[in-house]
């Protein structure tokens, strides 16, 4: 009667230490990884993820300025100027602080969780990409792309262009033109006069300051008072063109002002949402029930030793239960790992996406299981461990022996 009772009671223990071992590797794996906010981070850094956001981020940027009248700047310069004063840096920098506020708030050390991303260098970046697209182009670009043709304005365009060609195209025009009359029957002479020209063709206001620089410029050449000489000149185009750039960056900002805040931001709060306060809860316990669950086991495991027979059988037992379960999580992570990979390659062939997230994406799902399969390895260990510990308290080796074992083998 004595045996079946205690054979009842070591099945019990078993069950009770598989369902406590099962459970305390969730729950410790899930504290070292998925809640640990550290690994997280390092998770996100180490597998590139902020490389393959600010390479979509600029694909996205490419597809909104395509869908956009796009009237300060090419989008290839654009883009490249993001590129050149923006990286993956910017990405993570406004990625973790996040990151942090999220983790607070689900431990509970916070009421309300603020997301938010600071658009401000993405503005400037942009903004100034167009201004150097504009101090880079050829005058005849800029004529075709910034300035409407306006009443005799296309001639001075035009000649504008041949005339800074070479001093010898310059001298030949000057020679064989004089001011144009642009405003009513008057000549333009002044840069009130020019601005409030280039206003009349409808050059935006922050753009007028550089038109009128080159209006003045040809009328000034032209005109035989001035005596406007060749380099004189083309310095005074330089200094038009940078201060249409100049304007050009300041109406690409206000463009983008309009329509993306300095901060764009989201907030989540727990007071009226009851699963908010739940998950809150759920995570604040985690690390204690790993306590508890881990101090449970180790209680299960002296337990078995007391209804135990012998040591050995207690020691096999333990460990076959351990091995047993680190075998399965070892197993069940490795088949996880793969279904996840083929399911994540079929998805990108599906929607095919201009840049591949696929191996990122199987490295960061890969470093979380893979803290789920260390658990399992160490319980598959500490099994064998214990497997081994009870053969050798059979042969009545150690401390641990069965005590039957022990003495004869002193006797011997």
């Amino acid at each position: 009667m004595g045996k079946i009772v205690r054979g009842i009671g070591l099945t019990l223990l078993g069950l009770l230490l598989l369902l406590s071992l099962t459970t305390a590797t969730v729950t410790i794996g899930l504290d070292r990884s998925v809640l640990d906010d550290e690994f997280t981070k390092e998770t996100l850094e180490e597998e590139g993820v902020y490389d393959v956001a600010f390479e979509e981020g600029l694909q996205a940027l490419e597809e909104e300025i395509e869908d956009q009248e796009n009237e300060t700047g090419e989008i290839d310069a654009v883009i490249q100027g993001v590129e050149q004063n923006l990286s993956a840096t910017y990405i993570q920098e406004q990625t973790e602080p996040n990151i942090d506020r999220t983790y607070e708030f689900l431990d509970g050390e916070r009421d309300e969780l603020v997301l938010s991303i600071n658009t401000v260098e993405v503005k400037e970046a942009v903004s100034y990409s167009a201004k150097v697209e504009v101090r880079d182009s050829s005058y005849e670009e800029l004529f075709d792309e910034y300035i409407d043709d306006g009443e005799g304005f296309e001639e001075i365009g035009e000649q504008i262009v041949e005339m800074a060609e070479g001093e010898d195209d310059y001298e030949e025009i000057i020679a064989e033109n004089e001011p144009m009359d642009l405003n009513g029957d008057r000549v333009i002479d002044t840069r009130g006069d020019a601005e409030e020209y280039a206003d009349e063709i409808g050059i935006d206001e922050h753009l007028q300051g550089g038109v009128a620089g080159f209006i003045l410029a040809h009328q000034d050449a032209v005109d035989d008072e001035t005596e406007l000489e060749y380099d004189e000149y083309i310095d005074r185009l330089e200094e038009s063109q940078e201060d249409l750039a100049d304007g050009v960056e300041t109406l690409t900002r206000e463009e983008i002002d309009e329509s993306i805040d300095d901060v764009v931001s989201t907030e989540v709060t727990n007071n009226d949402d009851e699963d908010v306060a739940l998950v809150q809860s759920g995570v604040s316990m985690i690390g204690t029930v790993s306590i508890v669950l881990a101090a449970f086991s180790v209680l299960i495991a002296v337990l078995m030793f007391a209804v135990a027979e012998t040591r050995s059988w207690a020691l096999w037992e333990i460990g076959g239960i351990s091995a047993l379960v680190g075998g399965i999580w070892i197993l069940g992570i490795s088949t996880a790992e793969s279904f996840v990979g083929e399911t994540i390659q079929t998805v990108i062939e599906e929607e095919e996406p201009p840049i591949d997230p696929t191996e990122t994406i199987t490295g960061v799902i890969g470093r979380y299981l893979g803290v789920f399969s260390e658990m399992g390895m160490v319980l598959l260990l500490l099994g064998i461990g214990f497997v081994t510990l009870g053969i050798l308290a059979r042969k009545g080796v150690g401390p641990l022996a069965d005590p039957g074992q022990a003495d004869s083998t002193d006797k011997s």
